[in-house]
């Protein structure tokens, strides 16, 4: 896929199309890491953080189930 580098401001940018995002499980708004390798700049996505504080506090006494001995 080809694309242009941008300058906006002191920056420069590159526009990321669409299948390449979906194909790497990205969204705009998703933290990553850039780096040069070898001559070739390399962005990879940091480590999903999780928050379990919402589906937890969904946890009600009708959703548990019965204790299972193996």
């Amino acid at each position: 896929m080809r694309t242009i580098l941008e300058r906006r401001g002191d920056g420069t940018y590159v526009r990321i199309p669409k299948a390449a995002l979906k194909a790497a499980k990205l969204r705009a708004g998703e933290p990553v890491t850039v780096r040069e390798r070898s001559g070739a700049i390399v962005i990879e996505p940091l480590a999903r953080q999780y928050d379990l504080k919402k589906p937890v506090a969904a946890i009600t006494p009708q959703s548990l189930r019965d204790e299972v001995l193996l």
